[in-house]
């Protein structure tokens, strides 16, 4: 069968019409540029896939299918023309929160703009600007939850979002639509925001790729200067290769970013790399964290994967909960996982009232005018943003350093080169959607108890330390995806994505990913 693709490219497709999606990134590149395959009528699979789909799912709050359509047609052209860049024509979705494409109007899963006010960007965020400059096309806006607030994708003003692999599971957050389309086949890849785990818990309980690479590496024009915890944009995928494609031209230095740094990263070139004689970490709680049972043995299963690679795997204390903390030398007492998430929470809530509500107001936007059409959990973090003093920030960004340096000692005293964790403390199977967007995770472990919109989460410690990050399917209960975490020193971003390649090919996941949707049990 053929597809038309303007007066200019007419190209005989090797696939069958609507199953172009189930192609990787990285295969559908490869098949553009070999003339098999056109943009086009992988564009049409995609508006196919996503109109039968996203009605369960929740993926997407905007869709743009006549953008997209006119864009693989120049795509087509390109590619007939020989000036074809190097992501030209893969589809893509952007995240409804700091991601901003030109004219296109954003949310932040706000039930304030998606009513009240109409927010459209005139520029491209820095890091959607980069994907965009290298031929992508946006099929639409990704949910998040209300302003990227807790690690679920829930809102009032767009529903729930599910995994995927079962309806009614939360997808995870706060980049959950964009690791929803990309294991939904409704995309080929996505890209997404992390400052807590929002690119690696959604990749966890969709069984995707959500790759946070070194603080610095991809830079950013959506925040502060610095910013704690620590932000970072990347890219969620269906393989290891597909992130490496798209995370070498998001990490791209920029001189308009100060906390860029011009180290140009070579991640598809580190695919073959392999793990042999490295010395791996495995912790199954990171000291603190209250890890269901299930969860740890399997994800220690997977780590002893690396072993027939060639690495030498060993379960080790991090250090953590010897990290003493309190207001007087006389009441120190140790660091818990409380304490991880509660700082988070208040560093969060000074970045919100300072960073969003004061930001707004500077552009004659009241968003307090408004409250009432706030979640309860996040017009608490404005109050509690007005409450955290400066000498308790200086507080908190003290404890980081001291968290910074553990992991700098595993590095370099005890010499690993890897950290493997589960990604979520609880079962896939917590996250379970209450079906009007206020959904929120677990408040308790194995009867600990854990703060309900980030608590359960293993992320937000690499948050802190700003090193990098890969979390990858390390296999399913009940069905349902189990995140692994692959953890790295600050620029071993080569290392991390060599290791999860491994991985990928010692336990392959790719076949896993449903084809049709399967209801709540």
């Amino acid at each position: 069968m053929s597809g038309t693709h303007g007066n200019d490219s007419r190209v005989e497709r090797d696939v069958a019409v609507g199953e172009s999606v189930f192609l990787p990134a990285a295969e559908l590149l490869r098949r553009f540029r070999a003339g098999t395959l056109s943009p086009v009528d992988v564009v049409e699979d995609c508006i196919a896939r996503i109109e039968t789909t996203d009605q369960h799912v929740g993926a997407f709050v905007l869709t743009r299918f006549d953008h997209a359509r006119r864009a693989a047609s120049e795509a087509a052209r390109r590619y007939a023309d020989g000036t074809a860049r190097p992501l030209e024509g893969l589809p893509i979705a952007t995240k409804d929160l700091v991601s901003f494409e030109p004219g296109v109007r954003n949310t932040f899963g706000s039930r304030i703009f998606a009513e009240d006010i109409d927010f459209v960007p005139e520029a491209a965020s820095r890091h959607v600007l980069t994907l965009l400059e290298a031929g992508v096309i946006s099929l639409g806006k990704t949910a998040t939850p209300e302003f990227g607030h807790k690690g679920i994708t829930a809102s009032p003003a767009w529903g729930d979002t599910s995994t995927p692999f079962r309806i009614g599971i939360n997808a995870g957050g706060s980049s959950g639509g964009a690791a929803a389309a990309t294991a939904g086949f409704m995309v080929a890849a996505a890209e997404g925001s992390d400052a807590g785990g929002s690119l690696r818990i959604p990749a966890a309980q969709t069984a995707t790729v959500g790759l946070k690479l070194s603080y610095g590496q991809i830079p950013t024009d959506v925040g502060p200067v610095s910013i704690n915890p620590y932000l970072h944009t990347g890219p969620i995928a269906r393989t290891v290769e597909d992130a490496a494609l798209l995370g070498d031209v998001m990490a791209q230095p920029w001189i308009g970013d100060p906390t860029s740094v011009p180290k140009q990263t070579r991640l598809t070139a580190s695919l073959r790399r392999g793990v042999g004689g490295l010395r791996i970490a495995y912790s199954p709680d990171l000291d603190l964290y209250p890890t269901d049972q299930d969860v740890a043995d399997l994800v220690r299963d997977a780590a002893g994967a690396f072993r027939e690679a060639g690495a030498e795997v060993e379960e080790v204390s991090i250090g953590l909960d010897d990290i003493m903390i309190g207001p007087a030398p006389e009441s120190l007492r140790p660091l818990t996982q409380g304490d991880l998430s509660g700082m988070w929470r208040e560093l969060m809530a000074v970045m919100y009232v300072g960073s969003v509500v004061d930001n707004f107001a500077g552009h004659g936007i009241d968003l307090m005018r408004h409250s009432e059409k706030m979640t309860p959990e996040f017009r608490a973090l404005l109050d509690l943003g007005d409450t955290v003093s400066g000498r308790r920030v200086r507080n908190i960004e003290a404890i980081q350093a001291t968290i910074m340096q553990v992991f700098y000692r595993l590095w370099t005293e005890r010499e690993y080169d890897l950290l493997i964790t589960p990604t979520l403390a609880c079962t896939p199977g917590a996250l379970r959607n209450a079906g009007d967007g206020t959904t929120v995770g677990p408040s308790q472990i194995g009867g600990v108890p854990v703060e309900e919109t980030i608590g359960w989460s293993m992320t937000v410690p690499f948050n802190y330390s700003g090193e990098p990050v890969a979390s990858v399917p390390a296999g399913f209960l009940d069905g349902l995806p189990v995140g692994m975490q692959i953890v790295g020193p600050r620029w071993a971003d080569e290392r991390v994505i060599a290791a999860a390649a491994v991985f990928e090919r010692l336990r392959p996941w790719y076949v896993r990913y449903p084809r049709e949707l399967e209801a709540a049990r």
